[in-house]
């Protein structure tokens, strides 16, 4: 029992830095330097997300918080 509380423990702990990874200003700055090459704007002039930078920011923090999910915490206590 304990393993499985310390299991979800870490994938909260995970999950938490991958947010905070995500959701960084540098983070859209940099999506942004890729992406407006396409013509897809991730922040406005005003260094503010967009809505699709939002949305495409949220799918890759699912994706990323779904994959971590495999990660065999037990090996780790």
């Amino acid at each position: 029992m304990l393993t499985s509380e310390y299991q979800k423990w870490a994938c909260a702990v995970v999950c938490g830095l991958i947010f905070l990874l995500i959701s960084a200003p540098f983070t859209y700055d940099a999506t942004d330097f890729v992406t407006s090459k396409i013509g897809f704007d991730t922040v406005d002039d005003n260094g503010k997300p967009t809505i699709p930078g939002l949305i495409l920011h949220t799918i890759v923090f699912i994706l990323l918080a779904r994959l971590s999910m495999f990660i065999p915490y037990d090996k780790f206590i």
